[in-house]
Formats: C-alpha cells, structure tokens, sequence
C-alpha cells in the first residue's frame, strides 16, 4: 500500500516547487512585457474611442409632492383610523406612481412635443438631436402616426429661408424633391409629411437626418427609461427621473409629463363636476317643473275654496257669521215685535184703544201711522165727551182712524213679509259662514298638504340652485394635484461610466495578453 508522504521534509519540497513555479511564471511575463505593454495599449485606446464616440446618457430628475384631498388633522383620526388614513394615502400614492409612466399619459407628453420625430445632424465626433433647433418642423397627422407601418427616413437641407431639399427612400419609392416656399406637403404611401418653416431658428444649410417614428415605438423608449419611484413609504412625495443623451428633451419630457399630468387630473374632476352639473341642471328642470304644478294645485285650490289666507278666511268668516247671527237676532225680534203688533191690532178688545208704539218698531212708516192712528184715537176719546157718534166730527173722525186702521194693518203685513225676508237671508247667511267655519279644519287640512308639497319643492330647488353655484365655482377652482418641489435638472452622466470602463479595459488589457503568452 502506498503511502503519502507528509513528513516536513515532504511539504518544504511541495513549497519549493511552487515559489519557482510563480518565479518562472513572473519571468515568463517580465521577459514579453512588451507584447503585455501592448495589449493594455490597445484596451485602454479602444476604450478611449469608445467614450469619445459614444453617446453620453445623461439623468433628468425633478420631485413632486401629491396634494392630499379631504386629509384629517392628527388629533381628528384616533388609533387605527389613522392607521388606516395612512395606509390609504400610501395605497394612492402607489396609484400615481403607475399613472405617472402610464403608457397614455408618456403619448400624450410624446405627441405634444412631437418626440416621434427626431432631427439629426451629424458632427465630426459625434451626432446632435437639433431637437427644438431644427429650421423646419416636420411632421404627419396623428392618424397617419397610429398607421405607420415602419420608420420614416429621409435627409433635409436648407436651401435659403423658404425652399427645403427632401431626399430619401419611403416605402420604396425614391424621393428627390425640392420644396421653394413653406409651409409645404409630401404625399407619400405612409402618409402625409408636412413641412414648416421654425420662425425662431436661423436658417442654415446643414444636412439633417429626419426620422419619423411610430408613436408606440417611442413610448415603449421613454418608458423603458423612465423612473418614478416614491421618495419614502410614509411620504406623499415622487422622484421623476429620465436617462437620456439630450438633458434638454429630458427637462421638457418631465416638465410636459407633470403639467399632463395635473391637466389629466384636473379634467377627472372638471368631467366628475360636469357630470354633476348635468344632474342638476336636469333635477332644476324636474323640480322647476314641480314646483310650478305645486303652485297651480295650491292657486287652483284658493280658487276653488274662496280662499286667500286661511287665519283671515277664519276671522273674516267669524266676523261675518257673528254679524248675521247678530242681524237674524235682531230680525226676529223686529218680528216678534210686529206679530205681536199684528195680535194686539186684531183682538176685538183693543178696537178702540191706542196702539203701542214705543215699541221698537223700526219701519219708519208704519211707526208714523201707528203714531197718527193714536193721535187720532186720543182726540177722538176726548170730543166723545162732548159730541155723539153721529156728529159729523166724530164721522169724519172715525173715518180717518178706520182708515189708519187699515193702513196700520196693511203695513204690518208688509212689514212681516219683509222681515220674513231678511229672517230668511240672515240665516242663510248666518247658516253658509257657520258652515265654512265647520269644514274650515278639513280645508286646512288639504291646504297644508297642498302647501306643505309646494314648500318642500321651493326648498329642494333653492338647495338645487346652491348646489349649481357650488359646483360651477369648483369647476373653475380646481387645483393640480401635483406641486413641483424641485424643477427637472440634469444629475449628470449617468452612462457610459467611465471609470469603470477605463477599469475594464485596464484588466482585459492585463489578462488578455497574460493569457496568451502563458498558454503558449
């Protein structure tokens, strides 16, 4: 059986082999440093070229605060609730941070700055996006955008302040066109290019490379560089932040993405306030409408009942019965006083005595006759005394009295139908006003429901009427729900990095040629 050998002597002879193991190594590449030298040499110049020539990506970033709607003081929300306010402004928070890169909300800012066409003009080192400086806006209508099939590529040059030279291939067909004035059109298989002329750049002739791009391509580029993260859990506040190789485009894409944002927000609420809105204004109508019917019920009820108020229809109505009750009162004692005139006229036994006439008699006339007949009837009782019944006095004395007599009679008569007249209107009189105050309870009654309808109505639409006002001044007084708290500012090169890079190819440059030379 074989043995290992792990005696001291063993391992000392392990290690001398290995130190001139590394010595033979390290002599192996101290005798080509040369070919080493060189292999860093061409690392570290392609990196060198690779910086130089590379696009930098640089890093806009801005912060927002959310403006938290209806919050609740610390002292109003106990214990868990606020526990749970909390967690509920977290959760919407949450909510924004999608809406913020949503692709909706990153086309809208794409087709407001038109990012989907880009103006390149190339330099000696690197390209430039003239972005915003380009002497002509290029663009298509967004129907002929959502339908294009594959990238518009074209080259463009000034030719003096109003002519554009378009040379290019589009959907496989040649283009050479020269264009004298501005605005113009070019009609191509994807669609209608148009050109116009950027008042605010001056004009130059270099050549720019103009591309068109398919507003989803663009989104899914600037989402896929777009960071928005919340700046802590408990916090209401965003960091908005974009790497691009243009700080400038950057600076407008958060700028136009928040002022978006806050517009998109705002029309929520304004769509939500028009909405309501429209469901006053119809309620108005219904309620208006209403109301009217509730008057007419209660006008046409008035109308029908004889009423104006009912506190002055009672009062006017017991006023009005107590003097007719008071007038029947006042008829049959007339009445009684003249039947019993009549009784005591028509007894045999009073022939020839006077009649009463302080009576109470009110009929002028025949207070006067009855006063004559007395007269008479006295004078005649004294020339008895002294004359007979056949003196030629007496006759024309007895005449006149006969025929007083007969008068007397005949007013009476007259007087009685009267009365019975006016008996009979005092008490219908005296009966209809008794009668109205009778059913008066069931006419208030009616009337209050009546009234009580149009009342709830005219409130209903007074609050209606509150309401639109409210809602019309919350329509123009909405706020942006986002506040910037630090405008959209370059952070600096976020790529290429460059000390990594000149890392790398400072180790590549190393092993490279290690590697080699040991393998040989």
């Amino acid at each position: 059986m074989t043995e290992f050998n792990t005696t001291p002597q063993g391992i000392q002879g392990e290690e001398k082999e290995d130190v001139i193991s590394v010595m033979e190594i390290a002599t192996l590449f101290i005798k080509h440093w040369k070919w080493i030298f060189f292999g860093l040499l061409v690392t570290l110049a392609a990196a060198v070229l690779y910086l130089r020539y590379t696009t930098p990506v640089y890093k806009v970033s801005s912060s927002i605060v959310l403006k938290e709607e209806g919050r609740r003081g610390p002292s109003s929300t106990p214990g868990t609730l606020e526990e749970i306010a909390m967690m509920g402004s977290v959760s919407n928070v949450e909510n924004e941070l999608y809406i913020l890169q949503s692709r909706s909300l990153v086309r809208s800012v794409i087709n407001r700055l038109d990012l989907h066409t880009s103006y390149i003009v190339e330099g000696r080192i690197k390209s430039t996006d003239l972005y915003t400086q380009s002497p002509v806006i290029v663009d298509m209508a967004q129907s002929d955008l959502d339908r294009l099939r594959e990238t518009i590529s074209f080259e463009m040059q000034m030719q003096n302040d109003s002519s554009v030279q378009v040379r290019g291939m589009i959907a496989g067909e040649s283009i050479d066109t020269l264009f004298n004035h501005l605005p113009a059109v070019l009609m191509t298989e994807l669609g209608t290019i148009s050109f116009t002329r950027r008042p605010d750049v001056e004009v130059n002739n270099r050549l720019l490379y103009v591309s068109i791009q398919h507003p989803d391509a663009v989104i899914a580029a600037y989402r896929g560089n777009l960071e928005v993260t919340q700046a802590s859990r408990q916090a209401t506040v965003i960091n908005v932040a974009l790497n691009t190789p243009y700080p400038q485009k950057g600076r407008d894409f958060i700028n136009t993405l928040i002022e978006t944002y806050n517009n998109e927000a705002i029309e929520d609420k304004n769509q939500e306030a028009r909405n309501t809105q429209k469901f006053i204004e119809e309620r108005i109508a219904i309620i208006d409408k209403e109301l009217g019917t509730a008057e007419q019920n209660v006008e046409q009820y008035k109308k029908e009942e004889g009423l104006t108020d009912l506190q002055t229809d009672l009062q006017r109505d017991m006023q009005m019965g107590s003097v007719y009750e008071q007038q029947l009162v006042e008829v049959e004692t007339q009445l009684n006083v003249v039947n019993s005139l009549s009784s005591y006229l028509n007894n045999p036994e009073n022939r020839n005595k006077t009649i009463p006439s302080n009576i109470g008699i009110q009929d002028p006339t025949l207070a006067a006759t009855t006063s004559e007949y007395n007269r008479l009837l006295l004078e005649r009782e004294r020339l008895s005394q002294s004359m007979t019944d056949d003196n030629p006095v007496m006759k024309r004395l007895n005449d006149q009295i006969n025929g007083l007599r007969q008068s007397i009679d005949a007013s009476i008569n007259s007087v009685q139908q009267g009365l019975q007249i006016q008996r009979r209107e005092a008490r219908n009189q005296a009966n209809l006003f008794g009668g109205r105050m009778s059913v008066m309870p069931t006419q208030e009654r009616e009337f209050m429901e009546l009234s009580r309808e149009q009342q709830i109505k005219a409130s209903l639409f007074l609050m209606l009427l509150q309401k639109r006002e409210e809602n019309a001044l919350a329509l123009a007084a909405y706020a942006n729900k986002a506040k910037v708290l630090d405008e959209p500012a370059n952070e600096g090169q976020v790529a290429p990095r460059t000390m990594i890079i000149l890392l790398a190819a400072l180790l590549l440059g190393l092993l490279i040629p290690m590697g080699i030379i040991y393998l040989a």
